[in-house]
């Protein structure tokens, strides 16, 4: 099988995308070949059977540049018939730019696509692509007869516990993500200053890992800051910015416990990667009740209820370190199982072999 693979930025550094550099080794395992056509390329050191091609964004190309690029690339892989599937990669738009020349020369698409978020974009690529894949039913936001599930695909290596020696100072909690309205940090800031009132003698510290995007992000952030000097809670409030997705296993490993504020109503990728470094994570989404089983109740508050984060907040921090490390190693359990990096991969080639089948059957039987 020789796949194309269509996503944005494709660098090892990037703290959104640093993840798809581990997909694309996972997938060149198992396929024969790799074209990755990105909207840009930085930092990487690709599989041998794999060949990179970028639209040019890093070179300051324009929109309608790299549009005709994106075709130029796509048109020469199929004429040498270096393509049998296309993998477009969370972004709609390329799947609706492919389409046209990939059913030129009888080439499937299949789209990963895991936002709540739903686009004419996602509707028209939907319509067009011969499969979905997501990471969890509750990820993809349409109704479709197309969809597979294939979980989030995270290196239980790169996630493995570590021994945190030589760490001193106040226990920390962790929240990683992008800074956000939907991310809703404020409520994290809201329940530090509601578990400095209950509990006024607990030592805790509170990390905030990731950085605005949108100009609506930074205002957002501006926000959060002023609030948590409103509160008095500022001294307690580490804004730490974005961190490449190799570097965020080191915040997992030096927190005591993640909290997870985000309404996106889909399983997030961050409370899995938690899971994975065995840590306690608390969570507003209804979407991990099936995936946490038992240990749902401890773990869950309603969505923007600060009192009742700081409550599981409270109890997970005054609980014993080895009832945490207990509670830590069922949720790597679980994480491993559903939505390890090498799970995924078979998955997603399952259905890439599914998908040619179906197209191979097709071709004989309007031969015969």
């Amino acid at each position: 099988m020789k796949l194309l693979f269509i996503t944005q930025e494709l660098d090892a550094g990037s703290d959104v995308l640093g993840i798809t550099p581990l997909w694309i080794d996972a997938l060149a395992s198992r396929v024969e070949h790799v074209n990755v056509l990105a909207l840009s390329v930085g930092a990487l050191s690709p599989a041998a059977n794999v060949t990179l091609h970028s639209m040019g964004k890093e070179r300051a190309a324009g929109r309608a540049r790299r549009v005709l690029r994106f075709w130029w690339v796509m048109l020469q892989l199929c004429l040498r018939r270096e393509i049998d599937l296309v993998f477009v990669h969370m972004v709609p738009l390329y799947a609706v730019l492919a389409v046209p020349v990939a059913r030129l020369f009888g080439v499937p698409v299949v789209l990963w696509y895991t936002r709540a978020a739903i686009t004419t974009q996602l509707r028209v690529a939907h319509a067009l692509v011969h499969r979905c894949v997501t990471a969890s039913a509750e990820s993809f936001p349409l109704p479709s007869g197309k969809l597979t599930v294939t979980g989030h695909g995270i290196d239980m290596e790169r996630f493995a516990p570590r021994v945190r020696s030589g760490q001193t100072g106040a226990p920390v909690v962790l929240r990683v993500d992008r800074i956000s309205r939907v991310k809703d940090q404020e409520t994290l800031i809201r329940a530090v200053a509601a578990l400095r009132q209950r509990a006024p003698d607990l030592p805790f510290r509170v990390r905030v890992v990731g950085g605005p995007f949108y100009d609506a992000d930074r205002a957002y952030e501006r926000d959060l800051r002023t609030l948590a000097g409103h509160l008095g809670v500022e001294d307690a409030i580490d804004f730490a910015g974005p961190r490449p997705n190799a570097a965020v296993a080191e915040e997992y490993a030096a927190s005591s416990v993640v909290a997870h504020t985000s309404r996106t109503g889909s399983i997030d990728r961050v409370v899995v990667e938690a899971m994975a470094s065995a840590r306690p994570v608390v969570t507003c989404n209804p979407a991990f009740v099936p995936l946490l089983g038992e240990l749902a109740p401890g773990l869950m508050y309603p969505a923007g209820d600060a009192v009742a984060l700081a409550e599981r907040l409270e109890a997970l921090l005054k609980a014993p370190a080895d009832e945490r490390s207990r509670l830590g190693k069922q949720l790597r359990e679980i994480a491993s199982r559903e939505h390890s990096l090498e799970g995924w991969a078979d998955r997603t080639v399952a259905v890439f072999r599914d998908v040619l089948s179906l197209g191979k059957l097709r071709k004989d039987g309007a031969r015969d």
